[in-house]
């Protein structure tokens, strides 16, 4: 039975689900649903580490959230729940793709779309079918769509985070805050890119502001956006630290200093600790 308190999506966990981890340490009562294709990375989650890693980790079936090597606290503890569902997310009906898993080196870059270009010997180690589906359909799966909110969704599809937006069309308006990476830098064939980042975040920016997001910071290639018909909401339920991702805190605090009083209405006036 899911925790009807608090819903965040990782979508492209990895196989550390450091935005997740991130979360939990952060936040009590709070439902994550993370998605994750590689069947390798879920592999991982799911297994018990010989040896803890310096970032954040989710180590799924003991339910221990560990950070710098050390474990900081269990799911259980802190009424906290984790769901993981084996897929892709994607445009159209549900249905198999091709999947290119990556080697060892680095399995987060691991797409729907084929590698060309990755630096450090990052490349394709097999390729996979993966059921993908729509995002609108994961709400449904969750039962979320009569909710007042989603807090968070991160998105890292290497490639597909736009496509994972659009095929979003009924609950997008329910997202508080959407993560996404805009540009690969060619690294990724056939994909829908503009060959300059400014470009393409140009072209992420507006295909956000057509569904009422405002770029909250952006980077070389992730950005941040805000639901603007959420704002009295988000204030209403107060923001924290928690409300950040991990990538994401510094980011978050840095537009609030540029941007003094949209923040004030975000934070109802109150000053509010970064993480």
């Amino acid at each position: 039975m899911i925790n009807r308190n608090k819903l965040r999506i990782d979508i492209g966990t990895s196989n550390t689900a450091v935005n997740s981890a991130y979360w939990f340490d952060k936040i009590s009562n709070l439902t994550v649903c993370g998605v994750e294709p590689n069947p390798i990375n879920i592999s991982e989650l799911r297994a018990t580490p010989e040896e803890l890693p310096l970032d954040y980790k989710l180590s799924v079936g003991e339910g221990i959230v560990s950070n710098k090597g050390e474990k900081i606290c269990t799911l259980k503890e802190k009424n906290n729940q984790f769901i993981l569902i084996e897929g892709a997310i994607d445009c159209g009906e549900e249905r198999e793709q091709n999947f290119y898993c990556t080697n060892e080196i680095n399995r987060g870059c691991s797409s729907l779309y084929e590698p060309v270009n990755i630096p450090y010997g990052i490349e394709t180690e097999n390729i996979i079918k993966v059921n993908t589906f729509s995002l609108d359909s994961l709400v449904e799966k969750l039962n979320w769509q009569n909710e007042m909110c989603i807090d968070y969704l991160k998105i890292d599809t290497q490639g597909n985070d736009l496509n994972v937006i659009k095929s979003c069309q009924k609950y997008i308006h329910l997202f508080a805050f959407i993560q996404l990476e805009f540009f690969t830098r060619g690294e990724y064939a056939n994909i829908d890119e503009e060959k300059t980042e400014l470009a393409q975040f140009n072209k992420t920016k507006l295909l956000m502001e057509e569904r009422n997001f405002a770029c909250v910071m952006r980077d070389h290639s992730d950005a941040l956006f805000v639901n603007m018909g959420l704002i009295e909401f988000i204030s209403y339920t107060k923001i924290d630290e928690s409300n950040h991702s991990y990538q994401s805190s510094n980011w978050f605090e840095k537009w609030c200093l540029r941007n003094p009083e949209l923040y004030k209405r975000l934070t109802n006036g109150q000053e509010v600790p970064f993480g």
